[in-house]
């Protein structure tokens, strides 16, 4: 596996901030009824991107210090978020500079 491409700190604070909006909109569309089996799988994967943004955004927006986690976790965190966003590659305010 290649590490993906450098991209700025600017462009990872996009990409979290595209990330939320995405999993903001999930939310919004994804109410489950009595016996609906899909709705409950949404929600579920949306709570688990929740949880992925909210590990690594502090680390990957510089605002924890990444020796406070582990050596590395900068682009660990970064790569990660990356691959959570493949979720909505082809939503118009992707970004193909965040492929992983």
């Amino acid at each position: 596996m290649t590490s993906p491409g450098y991209i700025s700190q600017e462009s990872v604070n996009d990409l979290i901030a595209f990330i939320r909006a995405r999993i903001e909109a999930d939310d919004a569309t994804s109410t489950p009824h009595a016996g609906e089996r899909w709705a409950d799988s949404v929600l579920a994967g949306t709570a688990q991107r929740r949880a992925i943004l909210e590990q690594h955004a502090p680390v990957a927006d510089g605002t924890q210090n990444s020796w406070a986690w582990f050596q590395g976790s900068e682009s660990a965190s970064e790569l990660a978020l990356r691959r959570v966003a493949t979720t909505w590659d082809e939503h118009p305010a992707y970004r193909r500079e965040w492929r992983p």
